[in-house]
């Protein structure tokens, strides 16, 4: 009997933090200005809480708060948004934004990638099996990478819209290759080396 009530108590804990998330939460982003980085998003008409606290986790770690709202929230009248800067920003890391809404809910958790390459346009990293190549690409636009070898000759061409693009070792000569980023709104070309 007393396992079956130790079992009750720790099923109703679970499902009481394990709420659905909040539906009263819209255009929930993040995005990079400069060097900072601010959490937007809207509370509904209709929608209040007592607080907020926003979140963030870092390459699947814990959510930690990083910053925190007091006071009621949102209005029954109309729909309110806030803006709030991340004062120790984290780049070029997969990272995860929540909100807790006092004590009424979560919102959905905000996936987000921020590039940061100092002065350069671009910052290339070594991964397991690939070169990544990361770009300040905000506003989404396309952007092409090709490869020359030593002569000149094309070796690969790939595009994106993200901010960063992959390079796997295995399409590549092992010696070294010149590359070349166009983009095509602003016409920009950046370019350099690297060694394969």
């Amino acid at each position: 009997m007393r396992g079956l009530l130790v079992s009750a108590v720790l099923f109703f804990q679970t499902t009481a933090f394990c709420q659905k998330a909040d539906p009263g939460i819209e255009s929930f982003r993040a995005y990079k200005s400069g060097s900072k980085v601010f959490i937007r998003f809207s509370i509904a008409a209709g929608s209040t809480c007592e607080g907020i606290i926003i979140r963030r986790s870092v390459e699947g770690a814990d959510f930690l708060p990083i910053r925190e709202i007091e006071g009621i929230c949102g209005s029954d009248s109309a729909s309110i948004t806030y803006t709030e800067e991340d004062d120790e920003p984290v780049f070029n890391r997969r990272l995860k934004y929540l909100l807790e809404l006092g004590r009424s809910g979560f919102s959905d958790t905000l996936n987000v990638f921020l590039t940061e390459t100092g002065a350069a346009s671009y910052l290339i990293t070594k991964q397991t099996e690939s070169w990544k190549i990361l770009m300040e690409n905000e506003s989404g636009e396309l952007i092409s990478l090709r490869l020359y070898d030593v002569n000149g000759k094309p070796i690969l061409v790939k595009e994106t819209r993200s901010n960063f693009l992959e390079i796997p070792f295995a399409k590549l000569p092992a010696s070294l290759v010149f590359f070349r980023l166009y983009h095509s709104n602003s016409g920009l070309v950046e370019g350099g080396k690297m060694m394969f």
